[in-house]
């Protein structure tokens, strides 16, 4: 599967630190598609309505696993990240307005909305 963008979600959320902002969007990009060797697949999640910098965003949002074979997911950068089987969700801690993060899976088949 070619790396390629995935639709955006909604969601509500609000920054923290000297300014509040309330944002309405998320761009969730795919990175690596992995392959039959490499059962992982990366990701980047942007909150474009959020500041870039100078203020520290805390936001938490969840994205719905559609399939299967995720076993687990972790950040690669500040920030956390739970699943619980059905819903990864992501907790964004940190002075941009993106987090990377890492999906591993038994399968390559399934998506995220």
């Amino acid at each position: 599967m070619v790396n390629n963008d995935l639709a955006e979600g909604v969601y509500a959320a609000s920054g923290a630190g000297n300014n509040t902002v309330i944002s309405s969007k998320y761009a969730l990009t795919r990175k690596y598609a992995g392959d039959q060797y490499n059962m992982y697949e990366q990701y980047i999640i942007k909150f474009p309505d959020l500041p870039e910098s100078g203020v520290q965003n805390k936001i938490s949002v969840d994205l719905t696993v559609n399939g299967s074979g995720v076993t687990s997911a972790w950040a690669m950068n500040t920030g956390s990240i739970s699943y619980n089987g059905k819903l990864i969700t992501i907790n964004l801690d940190r002075w941009q307005n993106w987090m990377e993060f890492q999906v591993e899976c038994s399968a390559h088949d399934f998506t995220l909305s």
